[in-house]
């Protein structure tokens, strides 16, 4: 199972140009977000925002990363569901500059319902652990997520 970071930090609008109008902000403090529709729910990271939606009328999963600074750096993306017990295998390994996003979309996913939230592994230059970052927990049903 993978591990949660709770709370919901702010992300401003103009995280990517690309993204302008997509991004929805957030008020920090809580531990999910119930949503009804496809939009971004991110994460404010020092050097960019994580981020995590559904897709396909809520069958599919997009996790991305805007990167707005920073070396670059390696990056994979998975999500996992709490009410499941289970998470993805992660995707495959990309390289992200600042000013670039990169994203991992799972259409028609194995793993959905309530309580998911997007998780990106990342390895600097030299091929060493850069950390693991989360998104907000997202709740497209009727289940309380509270208490990851």
């Amino acid at each position: 199972m993978m591990s949660v970071a709770l709370g919901v930090a702010a992300v401003p609008a103009s995280a990517s140009a690309a993204d302008a109008g997509s991004v929805t902000v957030l008020s920090t403090g809580g531990d999910y977000i119930k949503v009804t529709d496809s939009k971004w729910y991110c994460s404010s990271l020092s050097n960019g925002s994580v981020c995590i939606r559904y897709i396909n009328n809520f069958t599919g999963v997009d996790v991305k990363y805007v990167k707005t600074g920073g070396s670059k750096l390696s990056v994979r993306f998975s999500y996992g569901s709490h009410v499941r017990g289970a998470a993805t295998s992660p995707g495959a390994w990309q390289t992200i500059s600042s000013g670039q996003t990169k994203s991992t979309v799972w259409n028609n996913a194995s793993i959905l319902g309530d309580c998911l939230q997007g998780h990106m592994e990342t390895k600097n230059s030299s091929g060493a652990s850069a950390g693991n970052f989360y998104t907000p927990v997202i709740s497209k049903g009727t289940t309380v997520c509270d208490g990851w």
